[in-house]
């Protein structure tokens, strides 16, 4: 008869199901049993026989309670598919996108240290996937919303039922103090605007005198931008919505912006093919010049003008960005004396009054913005809104 193998663990049997043993050099139990015909192996997290009998316990009652039965096991892509596919009913597209780029890089990162298992996941693992990024040079208010996405992802696969143990429950993500962003001055935002004609002109004194976001900016429709009654209407649309619940809003149009802007829709010839207020230059593949524009060009044009006036421009020097503009609007407008909670309502922030009961009546609205100082619009002002669309 063959002797027992010496170096094999050796098992206590504790309940019906569960069995324990000892494994690595710190001797820590783990305990083996299985669900639906799958092995599992799973570490109790202690070197103490007593405690790890009483957890071996636990797990019994587990299986007795059908608890274990219950969990769907996918894979570590598919549970990131799934997650995905979920946020997409209450999150932006940019938001998506943000959460299916560190979920892919997080996957890709711990494929390469032979990782195949969610479970397999550790502090340690974790805390050098951190490092990394740390070692990217992201700011470290980035490192910190790239690793509380991830912790989102394993939150919710667990509470889905399709992992078992989540593990980096009891991980904590210390939050960073952000650094101050500037906004833009009003004598800077005079000088960039009197570099721009047309389509840039109308752009960037929408944002600057409106404090709409650039996707904002980018998904209005004609019918969201009423000249007449002067409001901007910022509202979800089928594959578009905004940032927050708090930005679906209506947004006084100051009378400087309202000259600007009824120039630059002068200017412009019909197009029954034209459904979004800003449209992108025409090009070869895009004649008529009625696709939206796309995010990125209206900072790279502010950037471009900004860095001709000798300003400081990006956001790792602290300087002006197309987002500068919208805070220059918000600190204008409370600069002026205008209640902080309708400043909060226009610019779509969330504020302490609950904005499903807060909603300011339009004569409120446009007596308030009046009171903001932005400048009025001059005639040469008006004359360069009305210019060429082109700028490309």
């Amino acid at each position: 008869m063959d002797k027992p193998d010496q170096n094999q663990p050796r098992r206590i049997r504790v309940t019906h199901h569960v069995t324990i043993m000892q494994r690595g050099k710190k001797r820590t139990w783990q305990a083996d049993f299985h669900v639906n015909g799958r092995h599992c192996l799973q570490t109790l997290k202690t070197s103490n026989r007593r405690i790890a009998e009483q957890k071996a316990r636990d797990i019994e009652n587990l299986l007795q309670s059908e608890t274990f039965a219950t969990i769907t096991k996918i894979g570590f892509s598919e549970t990131i598919k799934r997650f995905i596919e979920k946020k997409k009913g209450s999150c932006t597209a940019s938001t998506i996108g943000k959460y299916q780029h560190d979920l892919d890089t997080f996957h890709a990162f711990v494929q390469k240290k032979g990782i195949r298992h969610i479970r397999h996941i550790t502090f340690r693992v974790f805390e050098s996937y951190l490092d990394e990024i740390d070692n990217q040079g992201l700011a470290p208010y980035s490192r910190y919303c790239i690793g509380m996405n991830i912790l989102a992802w394993l939150r919710w696969a667990k509470r889905q039922k399709f992992i078992e143990v989540n593990p980096l429950d009891g991980f904590e993500m210390v939050k960073p103090s952000r650094p101050e962003h500037p906004a833009a001055t009003m004598d800077q935002i005079d000088a960039i605007l009197a570099r721009t004609s047309g389509l840039e002109l109308a752009v960037i004194a929408t944002a600057a005198f409106s404090g709409l976001r650039v996707g904002e900016i980018q998904a209005l429709r004609m019918q969201d931008v009423n000249l007449d009654s002067k409001f901007i209407t910022v509202t979800s649309q089928a594959e578009w919505s905004p940032k927050t619940a708090a930005g679906q809003r209506r947004v006084p149009i100051h009378s400087r912006l309202l000259a600007i802007l009824i120039a630059y829709s002068a200017s412009r010839s019909p197009n029954p093919e034209q459904t979004v207020f800003f449209t992108a230059p025409p090009s070869t593949r895009y004649e008529a010049g009625s696709r939206a524009l796309e995010r990125s060009w209206a900072n790279t044009v502010l950037k471009r003008i900004a860095t001709s006036l000798n300003f400081t421009v990006g956001r790792e020097k602290l300087g002006l960005t197309f987002h500068a503009l919208r805070r220059s609007f918000k600190s204008f407008a409370l600069d002026a004396g205008v209640p902080g909670e309708l400043v909060d309502n226009w610019v779509g922030h969330a504020s302490g009054i609950n904005r499903h009961y807060y909603r300011p009546n339009d004569k409120e609205s446009l007596g308030w913005i009046s009171k903001v100082p932005l400048g009025e619009s001059t005639d040469e002002e008006i004359c360069r809104a009305k210019g060429a669309i082109d700028e490309s």
